[in-house]
């Protein structure tokens, strides 16, 4: 049975996750240092690789294979791929050929590109949003043309958007949009065009660089083009900047706002500004280091401040870093929860295992209340057996306000499922969710 656009959109969303690694290096390095960066972004945890397309570059569905082919879980979205470089049926063809092949990893990420290179590549430049409607609905008659199986998903196309028409043509043909260049102050704007439904993955610049001045430097390097270009300075000046902000090379006001700087911690504390926005994913773009063309450096800088999906390596890191007992061995629980605060992550039973064999845990949860407990797993128990939990929950790893208040529910009855649904109901009053045990959420918005 074909999906729904929301369903599509939810699924994707899922499997995306809160943070992507967004790179101009991965269009032009050679294929084995490509590889190794892309192994590298899915041992760090990121959940997509974005690339570009571009007059010089490699092309982008040859280009998102050799990056599949290198990685087993990790998605590859192409951001974007011009639709004046191929018809519409040759995206069709590319894109079923790169999900089969994939295991359902790629993303088609499609624009009109601007009026320079595609005059450059011997086209004109038609009207962007009625050429891109008109070249999605070509897409839509090709997939029913081209033989697939019934086991081939569905291609996953978001287009690039900044401004209300082509947002909202996002919002209507595709998955969603991905817009470049752009600020958490766009990010509200297009999601209140959009509707809470259609994804939205969002790029943004950063450079890890404290000094003001070498770091203004090098961002006014990185976006020279762009603050020239007609489709970016159009936005730029509806989102309340100037003609003047974009000239002589960007006023400190626009480059500060475009291109994040400073210390990880700091870029990725002003990074979450697009989630609060209405942001589902947000791309790091690392730009200014001629040694790290791959942003491979600054990923894996940026990684450990993520608040993201917990890993085996993320609890350790915490381990390293926390505030601990005497023998320096165990994670003190308060300071965790610090940590944690409200940020969307995976609580599996699987993770929560991880918790206690990494010693992430200051000691294991005292129970004295008989009840099915979901996070029966962090005692050593199944998930279905009965086991109590207490709430000292609050001095250890996990929400107390959350726990307790699904514990003043009652004692939840029956399956285990069931009592992860009646837990996620009091769960979900604190932006948390409960998944199961195979990583699978009780609903798309899982705790990411």
């Amino acid at each position: 049975m074909p999906q729904t656009l929301t369903s599509q959109r939810a699924a994707l969303r899922q499997r995306l996750g809160p943070w992507g690694a967004w790179s101009f290096g991965f269009a032009y390095a050679p294929a084995t240092a490509a590889r190794n960066a892309a192994t590298a972004l899915e041992t760090d945890g990121y959940g997509c690789i974005w690339f570009p397309e571009t007059l010089d570059s490699r092309e982008a569905y040859t280009n998102a294979g050799v990056l599949l082919a290198a990685t087993e879980r990790i998605l590859v979205a192409t951001g974007i791929a011009s639709i004046y470089s191929r018809d519409a049926r040759a995206s069709v063809q590319a894109a079923h050929t790169l999900a089969d092949a994939s295991d359902d990893r790629f993303v088609l990420g499609l624009g009109v590109s601007h009026r320079p290179l595609i005059t450059e590549r011997g086209h004109t430049y038609e009207k962007p949003v009625a050429t891109m409607r008109a070249y999605l609905e070509a897409m839509a008659s090709a997939t029913e043309a081209v033989a697939t199986t019934a086991e081939q998903p569905p291609i996953h196309t978001i287009i690039a958007a900044l401004r209300p028409p082509m947002l909202k043509l996002a919002a209507e043909a595709a998955l969603g949009a991905h817009p470049y260049l752009t600020t958490p102050e766009h990010t509200a704007r297009a999601r209140e065009l959009m509707g809470p439904d259609p994804l939205l993955l969002v790029e943004h610049k950063v450079i890890i660089e404290s000094d003001p001045e070498s770091a203004r430097a090098k961002a006014r390097a990185a976006i020279a083009w762009y603050i020239e270009a007609e489709n970016y300075v159009r936005n730029l000046i509806w989102l309340g900047f100037t003609e003047d902000d974009c000239a002589n090379g960007g006023s400190d006001r626009l480059i500060d706002a475009l291109v994040l700087w400073g210390d990880e911690q700091s870029i990725v504390d002003r990074l979450r500004a697009h989630h609060a926005a209405g942001a589902d994913h947000v791309a790091i773009h690392p730009v200014g280091d001629a040694d790290d063309p791959l942003g491979v450096t600054t990923f894996a800088r940026h990684d450990r401040e993520l608040p993201r999906r917990t890993t085996a390596r993320w609890l350790r890191h915490l381990a390293d870093k926390a505030a601990v007992d005497e023998r320096r061995e165990l994670l003190h629980g308060p300071w965790l929860l610090s940590r944690l605060g409200n940020e969307p992550r995976h609580l599996t039973s699987g993770v929560l295992r991880k918790m206690r064999d990494h010693r992430a845990l200051s000691r294991p949860f005292v129970h004295d209340v008989d009840m099915p407990c979901p996070l029966g797993l962090i005692t050593g128990g199944p998930p279905s057996r009965n086991v109590g939990c207490r709430t000292a929950v609050e001095n250890h790893a996990l929400s107390g306000r959350a726990f307790q208040l699904w514990l003043q529910q009652g004692t939840p009855t029956g399956s285990l499922d069931d009592a992860l649904v009646r837990g996620n109901s009091i769960l979900r009053s604190h932006g948390a969710e409960l998944c199961r045990d195979d990583h699978e959420p009780i609903r798309d918005r899982c705790w990411q």
